[in-house]
């Protein structure tokens, strides 16, 4: 039988909290569903799963500390996100408390680097028409087609209108339908300081 004391269990109910109400406040944002399992679709699973994998690939092949740390904290915000829809803590509580155990081994302050990419990924909003149609713009010369839902403090949410490759930097990429695209005032997270 094993004892499941002899590690240590990162994952406290306050910080899940904290956790779960930022990624709340990100898919409200985004139009995507808040605990509602009913709607968990297999396209839902295999979105949530395709974004794991792209993350913890960049986990897989980092060189650097802070490639280390945004990748660990991308990977969270993936699982607590499918957590989010299905309203309630799964396996995936497991699976976040096995990353936040190696961004302690790795020295990295994760609850500061969790603030800076939340504020990151919420900057992926437009923040006005003006915005959104120049975000419109950047993602038609790539050959994407997205829709926005405008919020009701005026901001705006970008989407893929459907499944796209295109090739971006000489490198070919795929974009499933209704994945969250960044507004071209996207800022990006420094992680810097958590390293």
């Amino acid at each position: 039988m094993h004892n499941h004391k002899s590690r240590s269990t990162l994952l406290t109910e306050s910080l899940y909290a904290k956790l779960f109400a930022d990624i709340n406040d990100f898919r409200e944002a985004f139009d995507l569903p808040v605990s509602q399992p009913d709607s968990f679709a297999e396209s839902d699973d295999q979105l949530h799963s395709s974004l794991l994998i792209e993350e913890m690939s960049e986990l897989a092949t980092a060189t650097t500390k802070i490639q280390i740390a945004d990748a660990l904290i991308d990977s969270v915000y993936v699982l607590v996100g499918r957590d989010s829809h299905l309203g309630k803590m799964t396996i995936n509580s497991y699976l976040i408390d096995i990353l936040l155990n190696i961004a302690k081994q790795q020295d990295i302050d994760f609850v500061k680097g969790w603030d800076i990419v939340h504020a990151s990924n919420m900057s992926k909003l437009c923040v006005d028409e003006a915005d959104f149609n120049n975000t419109k713009q950047y993602y038609k010369d790539l050959g994407v087609d997205v829709y926005g839902t405008t919020k009701s403090n005026g901001m705006i949410a970008v989407k893929c209108a459907k499944d796209v490759n295109y090739i971006a930097g000489g490198i070919r990429k795929k974009i499933k339908k209704d994945k969250v695209l960044k507004s071209v005032s996207y800022t990006e997270a420094d992680l810097t300081s958590v390293c």
